[in-house]
């Protein structure tokens, strides 16, 4: 019975990270082109070409870290060496993708890391379906695409049960389980 919830409750997030896939996909031709030549060479010249605004933000960062537990700090240090090994361009669209989740509403930060969390937790076969279904959204037309996503949000407004219904009705006429 829960089968299409999560989905619809993925949705959104999933569609931005496939648009972000496409945004990366498209930069990678020129990715060679657009990887910076003037990068410090260390963390000295980094720290020396900082405000200090950035600094006491650094340091602050810095404390916090050293305050986790060691496997919680192992786990991040090797979620940077992921994220220093992709490509200039996966990296662009990531930080570009971080900037605009920081610039949300703490309320639709929330809602989207709740999201998020119960992707994490769906079956592999489900996460898939539910990419296979976010990819049809965004290769819908754009005036069909808002008008179903229109459409995702009333749903999201429907009461628990008015949900569950809609939902029993749609698995019969789609000969579900």
């Amino acid at each position: 019975m829960r089968r299409l919830a999560p989905l619809a409750l993925c949705l959104p997030l999933l569609i931005t990270a496939a648009h972000a896939q496409d945004e990366t996909a498209a930069q990678a031709p020129d990715e060679a082109a657009a990887a910076p030549t003037d990068h410090p060479a260390t963390n000295a010249e980094r720290w020396a070409k900082m405000s200090p605004d950035e600094r006491a933000a650094l340091r602050a960062r810095y404390e916090r870290f050293k305050k986790l537990d060691p496997e919680t700090r192992a786990r991040l240090r090797a979620r940077w060496e992921r994220f220093r090994a992709l490509p200039p361009s996966e990296r662009r669209a990531l930080r570009s993708q971080w900037e605009r989740f920081r610039q949300l509403p703490p309320r639709e930060r929330r809602a989207l890391r709740t999201t998020f969390q119960r992707f994490q937790q769906m079956d592999p076969a489900r996460r898939d379906r539910a990419r296979a279904l976010a990819r049809r959204v965004l290769d819908m037309p754009p005036s069909e695409r808002s008008r179903f996503l229109r459409n995702l949000e009333r749903f999201r407004e429907l009461s628990p049960a008015r949900r569950q219904v809609l939902l029993e009705r749609l698995r019969e006429r789609l000969g579900g389980d």
